[in-house]
């Protein structure tokens, strides 16, 4: 009876090592796609920045040219 306890113990273990890993992979995959969707943030951010400087540079131009809006 020991022997057939210690080879379930084994196999638990064994299914224990695999889930593990399976979860390791997909917590890897998941920071990637963070990591990801992050940078992808930021060019936008950065992107929207740079067209709020713009508007701003429009305006300022048209307002001194003396228009009025």
């Amino acid at each position: 009876m020991a022997v057939m306890e210690k080879l379930v113990e084994k196999l638990r273990n064994i299914e224990d090592k695999v889930e593990c890993k399976k979860l390791k992979k997909k917590h890897e995959k998941a920071r990637f796609s963070n990591t990801f969707l992050r940078m992808q943030n930021e060019r936008v951010e950065r992107d929207f920045y740079c067209t709020r400087v713009q508007a701003n540079k429009f305006y300022q131009e048209m307002i001194h040219r003396g228009f009025m809006f």
